[in-house]
């Protein structure tokens, strides 16, 4: 869990210094759709961090919250492989 922690804060500062600083033309461009699939994907990993976080202290803490969060995370996962599954499988008929 700490590892996937640490590996969505990179992604959220490595991303977001990309996205927002490096390459915002995608903010200039038309349609509406892509950019808040751009932004839900980003704030979707940066709760992920959040939670991982969360899940991490109060792991090591004793706490009984890091079971639910677990949990969280894992189903946020499995969503995340599930819509990329169907969309290589649209794409690929």
């Amino acid at each position: 869990m700490i590892i996937g922690t640490l590996a969505a804060l990179y992604l959220v500062l490595e991303a977001g210094f990309d996205l927002f600083r490096e390459h915002p033309t995608w903010m200039y461009r038309e349609g509406l759709m892509r950019k808040i699939v751009i932004v839900l994907l980003y704030a979707d990993t940066l709760l992920l961090f959040i939670a991982g976080f969360i899940g991490a202290i109060s792991f090591f803490i004793k706490g009984h919250i890091w079971k639910p969060v677990t949990k969280g995370i894992i189903i946020n996962i499995i969503l995340w492989f599930v819509s990329a599954g169907l969309i290589l499988f649209t794409f690929a008929f």
